[in-house]
């Protein structure tokens, strides 16, 4: 429930044979750009002790929108008057807020997720989840995450898998304006992430390493005019992490560490070396769609 009661007046000296009747002087260009919006969601969390060693969160969400697909303007014909009779009962009305015409997206989401925590022992826990996601454009997409915890005098061991979704936002896809454009076929990105660490900590002293792999699909790159698909990233590299306290007394603290990375094997989508630059026509991408 915004109004629209801001209103851009442009000003410019138009010479007699550009102006209207022939009249030259400062003449004054009056906009008005309107959106409307309307969204109802309901989210609802619930966490459950089902054993001392057995905990179980689930939730859900439902969520109904009304989003704009372009911006409204009051003076698409570009109606001008002299800046001499500036007032502001000569401007053009003001675009309309309706939330049902033709220039609106109705959309409906869904998902519920469920995870659950399970304590093998004093020292080891099991995690295994998932969740489910429904868009009435989009429609279905299920993700999941598993993960195994364990802690030793000192020792740290972790083995995580997850998935993620993620849909264009509303933006992207048809809210663009002259200086970005929109994208209606943009596709959801998806992502697949496994890592295992090992991580061992005294009192001073500390080290980890961390193996992993990442799987990005249907990236999204914003590029002049929009936005496109560039398909299918991955990286597969191992981090390692050492660090060591020097002094930690009078409530200070001396550290050294040391952080490195190595990338064992990358693929990524088109190098794009203009791809953010607005002026540029330079840049051509076919869609991939991997899913």
């Amino acid at each position: 429930n915004t109004s629209n009661e801001s209103v851009d007046y442009e000003v410019d000296w138009l010479k007699s044979a550009d102006a209207p009747g022939g009249v030259r002087g400062f003449w004054v260009l009056p906009e008005n750009w309107s959106v409307a919006n309307s969204s109802l969601s309901y989210t609802q969390d619930f966490s459950w002790k089902a054993s001392p060693g057995l905990s179980v969160n689930f939730g859900f969400l439902l969520s109904e929108e009304i989003l704009q697909r372009a911006y409204e303007s009051n003076n698409t014909n570009g109606y001008l008057y002299l800046s001499s009779q500036a007032d502001p009962r000569l401007d053009p009305p003001k675009p309309s807020q309706e939330l049902s015409n033709t220039n609106h997206n109705g959309i409906l989401r869904r998902g519920a997720y469920l995870q659950a925590r399970y304590r093998i022992s004093r020292n080891q826990s099991l995690v295994l989840g998932g969740r489910n996601d429904w868009h009435s454009a989009f429609k279905g997409a299920s993700t999941l995450r598993a993960g195994y915890v364990g802690d030793w005098s000192g020792w740290a061991v972790k083995a995580l898998y997850g998935q993620a979704y993620q849909e264009p936002n509303s933006r992207l896809l048809f809210g663009g304006w002259a200086g970005a454009g929109s994208s209606p076929t943009l596709r959801p990105e998806r992502s697949h992430t496994a890592e295992v660490s090992v991580g061992y900590t005294q009192s001073r002293w500390s080290l980890l390493g961390d193996l992993y792999q990442v799987k990005n699909a249907n990236i999204i790159l914003p590029i002049p005019g929009g936005a496109r698909n560039i398909g299918l990233t991955k990286v597969t590299a191992l981090d390692v992490h050492a660090q060591f306290l020097l002094s930690g007394k009078g409530g200070k603290e001396q550290k050294i560490w040391a952080y490195a990375t190595h990338h064992f094997k990358q693929t990524s989508g088109p190098y794009l070396e203009n791809a953010n630059v607005m002026n540029s026509d330079e840049v051509q991408i076919e869609p991939t769609i991997d899913n």
